[in-house]
């Protein structure tokens, strides 16, 4: 139970996707870096095996680290709020905005109402609130070495399937 809640609070947030758009982002970074080198044909393969990877791969390590870190009331208490109005639109937000949300940066989301923005603030202050958003749950050694290990797997696989 504690598992398949965390899996769901993983799709819900797009963590998943933060995951998967970081290692896009890495990679795009140091391909404008080094724009003048001609890239190998195998080498863009495995740039496109990344860019076209699907991002489920992050959800099933990250939930087993979110299932210890938060309790199962904590995780249905996140759904509830991701699951609301201010929930769903800091989560509709760009993947930029999201990921720097989760990792306790401030951030600016200019479409909330004047109740969204309350709801938004009610459940920074709540425990789970301020584990997510506050103190950013992306900034936890065992999440942040979850999707760094996940994101080296996915571009061994995508390098091995060149």
């Amino acid at each position: 139970m504690l598992r398949a809640e965390a899996s769901r609070l993983v799709s819900v947030t797009r963590m998943d996707r933060i995951g998967l758009f970081g290692l896009q982002q890495y990679l795009a970074r140091g391909l404008v870096r080094n724009r003048d080198r001609v890239l190998s044909e195998r080498e863009k393969k495995g740039y496109d095996c990344v860019a076209n990877a699907d991002s489920s791969v992050y959800v099933g390590p990250l939930a087993e680290e979110l299932a210890k870190e938060l309790s199962l009331e904590e995780l249905r208490q996140a759904m509830g709020f991701f699951e609301s109005g201010a929930g769903r639109k800091l989560v509709e937000s760009d993947l930029d905005v999201l990921a720097r949300a989760f990792s306790g940066q401030a951030v600016e989301l200019p479409r909330l109402s004047v109740q969204e923005r309350r709801d938004l603030d009610q459940f920074r202050r709540t425990p789970v609130g301020k584990k997510l958003l506050v103190d950013g749950i992306l900034n936890l050694d065992p999440i942040a070495d979850t999707l760094a290990r996940t994101s080296d797997e996915l571009g061994r696989a995508c390098a091995r399937s060149t």
